[in-house]
């Protein structure tokens, strides 16, 4: 809880509870456990993943992984990549990358910052804000209507972005029109099957301890698609995926093998960020290959 909420003699009687009823269900529900990658239409990738998951990396498998590095790609395939979320293993490293592809691509920039009801310095650094623009792709970090299937991890480009005509230069937009990407989702209905969907700031209930009371937070809960955790995406399948090996650790870390599992074929990756071989970033223990 970390100070978030009054450590109350009430509260934790609730937490207990609350945990006592979380267990038991888990305990009750029958669970299924997979023992292959269900995702892979790849037989070759499906057999590295396995190896992967199993800690049993072959030469076989690093040197088939090799040909995916960036610099061993021709042209034209390189720009097959173009537009496809680039993953990493930590949060900075995503902020870093879309504030930089923000910038990067010239186009007039709005700041979306959160609001306070009432402002404190400490609260207010837990919430980051987020450069955007006309015609870039967006993915929510929350689920703000299930019923039209926007959902957290939705994929959107915005369309237009909307202020009051009293606008100010320190003024938020009252709400941002988004496309689906995917034309799955409820919307206006447009020409050529296109439909629409406005988007407005999130309002979140915070207890400050420092003001010791409850403020409010209005905030878009929305970020950049062009690079994301894999936190973020490991429930999804994507048509191509850039790993950004950098930001990685070992060979045999977890968060890697679910970055290299976002997809169904070894076709659809691209590995960057190296700056030794591949073999090199396996484990010292595991350094002779089998």
């Amino acid at each position: 809880m970390s100070g978030d909420i009054p450590l109350t003699s009430d509260n934790l009687q609730h937490l207990d509870t609350l945990a006592i009823l979380g267990s038991n269900l888990f305990n009750s529900s029958k669970r299924v456990f997979l023992n292959q990658n269900m995702r892979c239409s790849d037989a070759r990738y499906a057999e590295i993943l396995t190896n992967f998951r199993n800690g049993a990396v072959t030469k076989g498998d690093i040197d088939l992984l090799s040909t995916r590095l960036d610099y061993k790609l021709d042209d034209d395939e390189c720009q097959r990549f173009e537009g496809s979320i680039n993953l990493f293993s930590t949060n900075n490293a995503v902020r870093s990358f879309n504030e930089a592809y923000a910038f990067g691509l010239k186009k007039p920039l709005v700041f979306l910052k959160p609001t306070f009801s009432e402002k404190c310095e400490i609260c207010c650094e837990k919430f980051e804000g987020v450069h955007v623009g006309l015609d870039m792709e967006i993915i929510l970090t929350k689920s703000i209507n299930t019923r039209l299937f926007l959902c957290i991890g939705s994929r959107l480009v915005i369309g237009d972005i909307v202020f009051k005509k009293t606008r100010t230069p320190t003024s938020q937009p009252c709400f941002i029109v988004v496309e689906d990407m995917l034309n799955k989702y409820c919307g206006v209905s447009l020409a050529k099957g296109r439909r629409l969907l406005p988007l407005v700031p999130s309002v979140e209930e915070l207890y400050c301890s420092h003001l010791n009371k409850k403020i409010l937070v209005k905030i878009y809960k929305l970020q950049l698609s062009a690079a994301q955790t894999t936190h973020r995406v490991q429930s999804v399948t994507l048509p191509q995926v850039i790993i950004h090996m950098n930001d990685f650790g070992i060979m045999y870390d977890p968060v890697l093998y679910s970055a290299l599992s976002r997809i169904e074929k070894l076709k659809d990756l691209m590995l960057t960020g190296l700056r030794f071989p591949l073999d090199v970033y396996m484990p010292p223990d595991e350094s002779s290959i089998n």
